[in-house]
């Protein structure tokens, strides 16, 4: 642990927040707290302005401090505070370029990690709190006296009535925050002389290496296009119309969905180099990571499809002792130095047993531990989205845009009315003949049919001459459809020719045909091959298939969506 101590530098900030998690969606952050070393400074925050406006003075100071003393750090006690600033950057868009900086040039230094694999001490957990008897802190606030003023802060926030904090209660608070910050100093130099009682002793006790600042990149053109249309979206609407009840609020929605994607990216960018960082004792926390691997045996050697012989890939099966994993199978494994391990195959968790199928470069490597986090680049999707809000913006009445800005479905002709003796699955399949440009949903439990009517609605739109393109979050869920579609026609002899860009194509050909690249998957729904289609958003978002599924004017794309809740979504887009 205490070779996880970076030197101390004159310009080491410590950092410690204070949330209500009821307060608002996501909860609140309401107090920030920095001591700079002989200063304290605070920023509160009960609304959404101040939150944000708080953050980005926080960040401003971190940055300045390291501008002026580049062997800065920021230290935290847990993770708590690097993790509530992520979630501030993907609230209120802002600061994004400088935290992405101060994480990968590791800045914040957490010091609950280093206390625990530094010394064994005889307390019920290693809190800061409990640490001050060993670090000699003494508290300003005693701890006995603030628990209270905490939580009517929090249910003065959860109430939406911030007047009811008095100046009593925000003092106590303060001071405890100011505690807070002043008692990880200490806990930091405490560290730090248990690290040179050690090297006085002769034990060699290394730094950890120092992670230079990156060289400036240029801001990617996506990037830079977002952010010019952001602007000009912005620059057209009121103050007001950040308030949901506001006309104008869907474009205000629209402005900051442009670039969503780059800021999932760089989420998950931040949770692979947590993950990446962190030591085996801690990856047995971690549900996407595995720890105390123990090879059992190679299971299989890859051989290829004709001529039976070795690839070099084998599939090595592995134990682990009892901890929470949430890796699945398909899952890509990696370890801590950058290096991909393989590819989860099979994975039993009451047995806790993992299949791992690996490359020739590690065939014969068998480490104890390993984390899962894939990155996936989103440019594709992010420039669709760029070309939506350009043609809004430009008036134009997009299918795309419906649901963000409410408008029910709209019908050429006819009526959404139930006629008599007509059923819900009649009703859908009339009604999808007749839409206008528009979106329609539908909603229903498990089990309530979606998945049937959707086939319906789709072989007759085929019977009329149309193509159909089917999207989906997985390309399971897309050929669930695609199969219930053959299915049907299959009973009723209707023919539909049906293909798929699948992830993985099938070692056998089916009914279904698959492509597995995108230009002969957009030749086949261009050039009548195929009449209906399914693929991911990846692929569906690339410019080159908008009008893929146009015909005389008309398309329709159907897409499925399975939320994490016992909720499936089908939605409807037809345009003529």
């Amino acid at each position: 642990g205490l070779s996880r101590l970076p030197p101390p530098s004159k310009g080491d900030l410590f950092l410690d927040l204070e949330g209500a998690r009821f307060a608002r969606e996501g909860g609140r952050e309401y107090l920030f707290g920095l001591w700079l070393g002989n200063e304290y400074r605070a920023w509160w925050a009960l609304d959404d302005a101040e939150e944000k406006a708080a953050f980005e003075a926080v960040i401003d100071v971190i940055m300045a401090a390291w501008q002026a003393d580049p062997a800065m750090h920021v230290y935290h006690f847990n993770h708590y505070e690097p993790t509530a600033f992520k979630k501030l950057m993907g609230r209120y868009v802002t600061r994004g370029e400088q935290l992405d900086k101060l994480l990968r040039a590791e800045r914040f230094v957490d010091l609950y990690p280093i206390a625990r694999q530094a010394v064994r001490a005889g307390v019920e957990s290693y809190s800061i709190k409990k640490l001050e008897q060993f670090t000699g802190y003494t508290r300003k606030v005693a701890l006995k006296n603030v628990h209270e003023p905490l939580l009517q802060v929090e249910l003065a926030l959860d109430a939406n009535a911030p007047a009811l904090i008095t100046p009593e209660i925000r003092a106590d608070v303060q001071g405890y925050n100011e505690d807070d910050c002043r008692s990880t100093e200490v806990l930091r130099d405490w560290l730090e002389s248990l690290r040179s009682e050690w090297e006085a002793a002769g034990v060699t006790v290394p730094r950890p290496g120092e992670k230079a600042e990156e060289t400036e990149k240029p801001v990617p053109e996506v990037q830079q296009q977002a952010v010019a249309l952001r602007e000009r979206i912005l620059a057209t609407l009121p103050a007001e119309a950040t308030e949901p009840t506001h006309a104008d609020h869907p474009k205000w929605l629209l402005a900051y969905l442009i670039d969503w994607h780059r800021r999932e990216v760089n989420a998950e960018w931040w949770e692979y180099f947590r993950l990446k960082a962190l030591s085996e004792e801690d990856l047995f926390e971690e549900r996407d990571a595995v720890a105390g691997l123990t090879y059992v045996g190679r299971v299989d050697i890859v051989k290829r499809a004709g001529s039976q012989k070795p690839t070099g890939s084998v599939i090595d099966r592995y134990t682990y002792p009892l901890q929470e994993i949430e890796i699945g199978r398909k899952g890509k494994l990696k370890l801590q130095d950058d290096t991909p391990f393989g590819d989860v195959v099979a994975h039993d968790r009451m047995a806790r047993l993992i299949d791992v199928k690996k490359g020739s470069k590690a065939a014969d490597l068998h480490p104890t531990a390993a984390f899962s986090c894939d990155v996936i680049t989103t440019d594709g999707l992010q420039k669709s989205v760029l070309r939506l809000a350009e043609r809004t913006m430009a008036g134009a009445d997009e299918c795309g845009a419906q649901l963000l800005f409410r408008r029910p479905p709209r019908l050429r002709s006819d009526t959404f009315e139930q006629r008599v003796a007509e059923t819900e699955q009649d009703l859908a399949v009339r009604v999808a003949m007749s839409l206008d440009r528009t979106t329609l949903a539908i909603q229903g439990p498990p089990g309530a049919g979606k998945t049937y009517i959707g086939a319906k609605m789709i072989l007759a739109l085929v019977a009329a001459g149309k193509k159909v393109g089917v999207t989906a979050t997985s390309h399971k869920v897309i050929r669930n459809l695609l199969d219930e579609i053959v299915g049907q026609a299959a009973k009723t002899r209707q023919p539909v020719q049906v293909g798929q860009k699948p992830g993985e194509m099938s070692p056998e050909p089916g009914t279904i045909v698959e492509f597995d690249d995108n230009p002969p998957a957009l030749h086949a729904i261009t050039g009548g091959e195929v009449s209906v289609l399914g693929g991911t958003s990846f692929m569906w978002a690339r410019e080159e298939f908008a009008g893929a599924v146009f015909k005389e004017k008309s398309r329709l794309i159907l897409e499925k969506f399975l939320w994490a809740i016992p909720l499936c979504l089908v939605i409807i887009r037809k345009a003529e």
